[in-house]
């Protein structure tokens, strides 16, 4: 057994340092320093030679289970110093041998000098004994960390020998040696690698057993399972039918099909059985494989954070998301943005990233429908059913078997959950176990412990039912009310926390938000101060999108004409800063007021003719109008003008002062002022000899010239 995580305890209390204390003297979380002493994982050796300074004894005694570190019960000398976080070596020297001197520390030859114990005899001085720092537990999984007794409650040996100072400086040249044979080794081997108790793959199940790693490390076997004995301690556990696989806290991989090929696998952080093969993730990104040919064709990823493994199939997510696939893997063709997967002979479900979840049938069977589930975390399959757990530990499951499903659902706070054909299987947040369906070979037990001392502090039920609406000048967030909660605090990626509300409910400006942009809304309810319940939390991936107002349709359209042409008219559309106009369908014209003017070139004909109008506007907030249309008559302006005669050189005016009625603002050709040969044209623009052309009648025409053909003289 290692004894590391014992000796890092005891040698902590007796410097009276805190678990924060040294994780922040090693720059590390304060939780990754909590596994060290829970035995969850190993330290690095550079991070060992840092806790060996810190409480002043050797890597070797550290490290060595056949060494005891003790802890003294007298009155240390008033001339004595306790170790300092110093990590000056000629300090840390002077502080050792200041307490040797003292008779305060003496080191214990054994038979073999390199099994020296570090002994620490007598009591701290009255002067410098403190209470021990109040610690303040985290635990990422919401698990209950159990802290060492204290060290006044402990058995202490006192182990002497002579005390002579040469002893002591002879011992100290040998744990230098081993402390630097110890380095050089670890440095050959690539140094130590440390695998954390996993928060996923923590619950296995086969087709006749199921595998669970307790809190402590250990693994809990259950049912009838080959190579049982083998699994006895590690991080994960995997499974598929009679296959199963666990990953060990130094990155072994045991395995009950393939023991020869994993036997090599080294500095493993991941693991998936399939049911033929086993696949791993490296501390590199890199993935290993073996059994099935078709589902290891993997040699070539790289960066891959998790695998899963099915029947004749490998799925690997990257670090960024993407997805990679080995074998028979045609069900993922249009699948996207997946950040779980489960599968089994028939079925394979995925969690997409916003916590919903697609099936696949792989074989015959009843199509399941998950399309309304929603916050699911994972999921687990099995011969004709799917099992999904939500971020709020509740149970989602789509069967036919109406019994089995609402057993299933019946489950309350789950944290991990597995299954495999006709069994399910799920372990609760108090470490409970629940089951349904096939129990033939006892693969699970249906637990409710009482025993108040495993219980967690009973934890507030995470908000429900969040939903977001946006106006144009707010966003509103609401939540169903938390039963217990005093207050709740809503904290929004890019934008920060808001302020403590009683309520369910927050708002802030429209203008906090980017139009498109995917934040992550995270609601926590907490408890009342005198509540010894813990907080509890739910997030959303929430994507903005700006709320639109359609501006109103053009109406009352009017026109007019005038010597400029054909004026049209409509009333004006709040908010608008364009109009778009159209005349008989033609190509759109742009008009920056409620007006538009068509000149003589633009129009067709006098009669009728249909206007379309819509309106537009350059803020993002309000979209286009809907078209708004009318019928609208083209009349221009009757005048009556003198027509001057012409022939030859000659000008004259008819004595009978004749004249013809025009359309101002009209083109005229020859053939429609009157019916003699000839042509005409505006006597204030040019004669207009070719009897094609075509004269323009504006206010300013006073006359028109008409040419008498010769034969008429």
């Amino acid at each position: 057994m290692n004894k590391l995580p014992e000796k890092l305890t005891l040698l902590r209390k007796y410097n009276q340092f805190s678990q924060t204390d040294v994780a922040g003297k090693l720059n590390v979380p304060v939780t990754e320093y909590m596994n060290w002493e829970n035995g969850n994982c190993i330290c690095r050796i550079d991070q060992l030679k840092i806790l060996a300074e810190m409480f002043g004894v050797s890597i070797d005694a550290l490290l060595d289970n056949n060494k005891t570190i003790v802890i003294p019960e007298e009155e240390l000398m008033k001339s004595a110093q306790i170790p300092s976080f110093s990590s000056n070596a000629s300090e840390k020297t002077q502080q050792m041998s200041t307490l040797a001197e003292a008779g305060t520390i003496q080191m214990n030859t054994v038979a073999d000098a390199a099994q020296e114990t570090k002994v620490i005899t007598q009591q701290p001085l009255s002067s410098v004994a403190q209470a021990e720092p109040q610690e303040k537990t985290v635990d990422p999984e919401e698990e209950e960390v159990q802290e060492e007794e204290p060290v006044s409650h402990r058995k202490s040996t006192v182990r002497t020998d002579g005390g002579k100072k040469k002893n002591t400086l002879i011992i100290l040249g040998v744990i230098a040696l081993l402390i630097i044979a110890a380095a050089a080794f670890l440095l050959l081997m690539g140094g130590f690698h440390s695998v954390a108790l996993s928060k996923e793959n923590r619950l296995a199940a086969g087709d006749t057993w199921t595998m669970y790693v307790e809190q402590n490390g250990k693994i809990t076997v259950r049912g009838e399972l080959e190579g049982a004995s083998s699994f006895s301690e590690g991080v994960q556990v995997s499974g598929y039918g009679s296959h199963a696989a666990a990953l060990s806290d130094k990155g072994k991989v045991t395995d009950n099909r393939f023991s020869s090929e994993v036997s090599s696998w080294n500095k493993v952080d991941y693991i998936a059985a399939g049911k033929n093969h086993i696949v791993a993730v490296t501390d590199e990104g890199k993935v290993l494989c073996a059994g099935s040919e078709e589902a290891c064709q993997v040699s070539s990823w790289n960066n891959i954070e998790k695998v899963y493994a099915g029947n004749e199939t490998t799925v690997g997510i990257t670090n960024d998301g993407q997805i990679k696939v080995a074998g028979n893997g045609e069900f993922l063709s249009s699948v996207t943005g997946i950040s779980d997967i489960s599968m089994s002979d028939n079925l394979a479900a995925y969690v997409r990233s916003d916590g919903t979840v697609a099936v696949s049938m792989l074989g015959s069977g009843n199509v399941l429908d998950t399309s309304s589930w929603v916050d699911v975390r994972n999921t687990a399959v099995g011969s004709d059913y799917v099992i999904g757990l939500t971020t709020d530990g509740s149970i989602l499951c789509e069967s036919a078997d109406e019994e089995f499903k609402a057993e299933v659902t019946g489950w309350k706070n789950i944290r991990y959950l597995a299954a495999s054909d006709r069994t399910a299987v799920a372990i609760d947040r108090s470490g409970n176990m629940h089951g349904a369906g096939d129990n033939s070979c006892n693969q699970y037990e249906n637990q409710n412990k009482k025993d108040d001392e495993n219980q967690e502090d009973e934890q507030l039920e995470a908000p429900k039912n969040i939903t977001v609406t946006e106006s144009t000048a707010n966003v509103v967030i609401k939540w169903d009310t938390v039963e217990n909660a005093d207050s709740y605090v809503v904290s929004i990626s890019d934008i920060g926390e808001l302020p403590e509300t009683k309520n369910n409910q927050a708002s802030l400006s429209a203008s906090s938000f980017t139009d498109g942009e995917t934040y992550s809304i995270t609601i926590t309810a907490k408890p009342k101060s005198s509540s010894k319940a813990k907080e509890s939390s739910t997030t959303m991936e929430y994507t903005y999108a700006a709320k639109k107002v359609q501006l109103t349709t053009p109406t009352g359209i009017t026109a007019s004409t005038d010597a400029k042409g054909w004026t049209i008219q409509w009333g004006a559309v709040d908010h608008a800063d364009y109009y778009e106009i159209s005349l008989d369908g033609s190509q759109p014209q742009r008009a920056n007021t409620n007006s538009y003017i068509y000149d003589t070139s633009q129009i067709i004909s006098v009669g009728n003719h249909t206007i379309t109008i819509k309106a537009f506007s350059v803020n993002s907030t309000y979209t286009e109008s809907e078209e708004g249309s009318g019928v609208v008559q083209y009349e221009p302006q009757l005048k009556t003008i003198p027509v001057m005669y012409i022939q030859g050189e000659s000008t004259y005016v008819d004595s009978g002062n004749p004249t013809v009625d025009v359309y101002v603002g009209m083109d005229y050709t020859y053939q429609d002022l009157d019916s003699m040969a000839g042509g005409f044209a505006a006597a204030s623009q040019r004669t207009l000899q070719d009897p094609t052309g075509t004269v323009h009648i504006y206010d300013t025409t006073t006359s028109i010239q008409i040419y008498l053909n010769e034969q008429e003289s």
